[in-house]
C-alpha cells in the first residue's frame, strides 16, 4: 500500500465527523424544539369541587358492650331484622343484636323417622328431644322405631 493512498483515506475524516456532528447537533435541536411545543401544547388543569352526591356508605364496626356499633354516611335506610335503626346528628349508632346472636340451625328429618342417634355415641334420642337436637347434622343415623335402633347396639 503506497503512503499517498494512506493520506487520501486520511482526509475525508474531517469531512465525515463534521457530517456526523452537523446531523448530532440536528437531531438534539429537533428534539428540543419538539419537547418545548408540546409541554406549551398543554392546557393547565383546573381543580373544581366535587358536586356529585356522595354514595350513601353503612359500616358496622362491631359488637361493643353487647351492641352493633357502626357510622351511617349519606342518605341511607339501615334495618336491623324487622326493626328500623335511626343514626344520631353525628351519623353514629349503636343497636341490640337481636337477631344475630340467634344461631338457628335447621335438619331436615327424613320422613318416618322417630329416633336419632350419633354415629360417635351409644344412646338414641327421639327426633324431637333436645339432646336428640344437639347431634350434629353429619353424626346422624335415624331409625323408625326403638327397636331398630336397639338392634344396632344403641340404648335409650
Amino acid at each position: 500500500m503506497s503512503r499517498s493512498a494512506v493520506h487520501a483515506g486520511y482526509a475525508l475524516f474531517p469531512l465525515a465527523g463534521a457530517l456526523l456532528l452537523t446531523l448530532l447537533l440536528g437531531y438534539v435541536l429537533g428534539r428540543i424544539v419538539t419537547v418545548g411545543v408540546s409541554v406549551n401544547a398543554v392546557e393547565p388543569m383546573a381543580i373544581r369541587a366535587d358536586d356529585s352526591a356522595a354514595v350513601p356508605v353503612v359500616r358496622i364496626a362491631g359488637l361493643e358492650n353487647g351492641r352493633v356499633v357502626g357510622t351511617v354516611n349519606g342518605d341511607v335506610r339501615l334495618w336491623l331484622g324487622e326493626e328500623q335503626i335511626f343514626a344520631s346528628q353525628s351519623g353514629t349508632f349503636s343497636v341490640k343484636p337481636g337477631p344475630f346472636l340467634i344461631n338457628s340451625v335447621s335438619v331436615l328429618v327424613p320422613d318416618g323417622m322417630k329416633y336419632v342417634a350419633s354415629k360417635r355415641g351409644k344412646k338414641y334420642y327421639g327426633v324431637r328431644d333436645a339432646a336428640g337436637q344437639s347431634i350434629i347434622p353429619e353424626n346422624r343415623l335415624y331409625f323408625e322405631t326403638a327397636d331398630m335402633a336397639e338392634a344396632e347396639g344403641y340404648s335409650r
